[in-house]
């Protein structure tokens, strides 16, 4: 094995619902605030509204 590879920790944000309801929207962002990614769970209205915010450039 060779040498560990670093970690790089990317902050999450739950942006609608919550885990205990499990029900949310999370997203991933960078130290400047730009939405890297997202996870949703049994949220498909939320998810696919920050989808279109994201493609159409809008900031989320």
């Amino acid at each position: 094995m060779g040498p560990p590879t670093p970690v790089l920790l990317v902050p999450v944000r739950i942006t609608d619902g919550s885990p205990g309801e499990r029900s949310f929207l999370a997203v991933y962002e960078r130290p400047d605030g730009t939405v890297t990614g997202a996870l949703a769970l049994n949220r498909p209205r939320s998810f696919m509204r920050l989808r279109r915010e994201l493609s159409s450039g809008v900031p989320a």
